[in-house]
């Protein structure tokens, strides 16, 4: 810096400049002025870091200011520079890490009875898995650990389901580790052999504490003073090795997805009509092995996910419920590998997310307006992203989806946020948390406030929270908005006989889709009309060609794009 003509002159390649903004003022850039002499070339970066806007502008010449005012105006002017490039680049959701105990490894559930009352659960691990719980009356300032059976292996699923009353289901450690139900507990425990031929379903199953020894059986907890102290309630059926989802309607009746066969994996879904005192097997097809979770419409309608394996394929499964539970109509999804969660922002909206089919791995997120009688893919899916949860708020269409990317043999935690029920997504900032991170738990409170929990698996938990609600960018930074045209890698691939495209239409335009042989010649034309903009897809069924490669083309006026498709019989 130097004086000028009485004033102050700064010259800089680079400035950076850090202050506090309360989320519920504005900025008033209109109080001061100042002349930008040369402004080329400008890379702007922000960071939106617990209510503190981190700006920090460069150029490939220099910055000329004048004022002719004390220090304090000087300073005034970089805030304003700061507001400015702060200002033209809309703030993104940023999630900010709590302090919770280190007696936790790993949490894998949260739930808030208001926005100051939560309880989260998962497990430390020594020599074994230790069941943990935790409190906060203070909306996650401070995380306390509750007081649970000395039994507990993995507390997988919280709810609140009144004033004082939660629930929690998992599973408890058996002493001595020897025979369960004719299941003997190998030497080196390994993951149920159904689990294998699921993306991510191995991984997630080691991660609760369920990996195929038998060596632990169902447990169902219950709180009545706001989740502080736990202790078990009820009877389970026999062969209940593990629960893993849970919903309720009310402090009596809910619902509960359960591990029936440890060694092979067997899914069942337990009812409840007396608060967990007891519990009836309800009736769902032998031929699905993992249900992921539940979740309740009202006193007659439920729906539940996971993945089916059948004749050496595994797909995508949904099940729901119109009659109380008791029959459990299937939807199979060839073209998802499994599902992992599932949401209900009201009565006929819900949300059901997952990963496709490979041989990529792709994040998966399918969208029912009807209380889940009929599904459609939304038209994102972000490469080399597993989800494991999704939420919403009461005042929707605002809602988080939530879990990992895949990055080689590590990944990192990953989240996304709409507005709009769906058809934007914008990825959140996550705040400080270790590589090899997972989120596995979610709870959205109101359109600003929510929760996420996970940890890196083997060291330490972690607790994110979000006051900003996810200041999401728009325009250009919407980053999956539909703005241009592309044509997806078809799902599955290889494929036997059907395949679904997906494709995206920027602006209205008259959309072919054509498939070809090797050799050029055109065997079917999937798609010729005109189209608005959006995201589309189309199912090819490739019955009666034989075994080979084959390339879709799109072409949308100028736009054109070729895929290749592997047919494989």
């Amino acid at each position: 810096m130097s004086g000028m003509n009485g004033g102050l002159r700064i010259t800089a390649q680079s400035i950076a400049v850090r202050f506090s903004v309360k989320a519920s003022h504005m900025l008033s850039l209109t109080q001061f002025s100042c002349t930008l002499s040369t402004l080329p070339s400008v890379d702007r970066k922000r960071w939106w870091q617990g209510g503190v806007v981190c700006a920090h502008v460069s150029c490939n010449c220099p910055l000329n200011f004048e004022r002719r005012n004390s220090m304090k105006e000087t300073c005034r002017i970089l805030i304003m520079i700061a507001a400015l490039f702060a200002a033209s680049n809309p703030c993104y959701p940023q999630w900010v890490q709590q302090s919770v105990p280190t007696d936790l490894t790993l949490l894998l559930t949260v739930d808030f009875l208001n926005t100051e009352v939560g309880v989260a659960a998962g497990y430390n691990w020594s020599t074994n898995f230790l069941g943990r719980a935790i409190y906060s009356t203070n909306s996650g300032q401070n995380w306390t650990l509750a007081q649970v059976p000395d039994s507990a292996r993995s507390l997988v699923t919280v709810s609140f389901v009144g004033s004082e009353t939660a629930y929690i289901v998992g599973a408890y450690n058996l002493s001595p580790f020897s025979d369960v139900q004719g299941f003997p507990l190998p030497a080196k425990e390994a993951a149920p052999t159904n689990a294998l031929k699921a993306i991510g379903m191995e991984r997630y199953l080691h991660r609760v504490g369920l990996n195929g020894g038998g060596g632990y059986r169902g447990l169902f907890l219950a709180s009545t003073d706001r989740g502080m102290t736990w202790h078990t309630k009820g009877v389970l059926p026999d062969s209940v090795f593990y629960m893993i989802g849970a919903a309720f309607v009310n402090t009596s009746v809910g619902y509960a997805t359960v591990d029936a066969h440890p060694q092979v994996g067997l899914a069942r879904i337990l009812k409840t009509t007396n608060g967990g005192n007891s519990w009836r097997r309800l009736t769902t097809p032998d031929s699905i092995p993992y249900l992921r979770n539940i979740t309740v419409l009202d006193s007659m309608k439920a729906v539940a996910v996971g993945y089916q394996y059948r004749n050496q394929t595994v797909s995508g499964i949904i099940l729901h419920t119109t009659d109380a539970g008791d029959t459990w109509p299937a939807q199979e999804f060839p073209a998802v590998d499994n599902f992992t969660d599932v949401f209900f922002m009201n009565s006929s909206t819900g949300f059901a997310v997952g990963v496709f089919a490979p041989p990529l791995i792709r994040g998966a997120i399918y969208k029912t307006t009807d209380a889940g009688m009929t599904w459609s893919p939304l038209n994102f899916a972000p490469d080399s992203v597993l989800f494991e949860g999704v939420r919403f708020a009461k005042k929707p269409p605002v809602g988080v989806v939530y879990g990992e990317r895949i990055m080689g043999q590590s990944f990192l935690p990953f989240v996304v946020r709409t507005t709009d029920g769906g058809l934007t997504w914008n990825e959140g900032v996550i705040d400080s948390v270790r590589d090899n991170s997972v989120l596995i738990g979610g709870r959205l409170l109101t359109p600003l406030v929510g929760y996420l929990c996970g940890g890196d698996v083997v060291a330490s938990a972690a607790m994110l929270h979000t006051t900003n609600g996810g200041v999401t960018s728009v325009g250009e930074h919407s980053i999956y908005e539909i703005k241009r045209y592309s044509l997806s890698q078809n799902f599955p691939n290889p494929f036997n006989p059907t395949t679904r495209i997906n494709f995206s239409v920027g602006s209205q335009a008259n959309v072919t889709l054509k498939i070809f042989t090797i050799l050029g010649t055109e065997v079917a034309t999937l798609v010729s009309e005109s189209f608005s903009s959006g995201g589309y897809f189309v199912d090819w069924n490739a019955t009666g060609l034989p075994s080979g490669v084959y390339f879709c083309r799109m072409q949308a006026g100028p736009f054109g794009e070729t895929r290749k498709l592997l047919l494989l019989r």
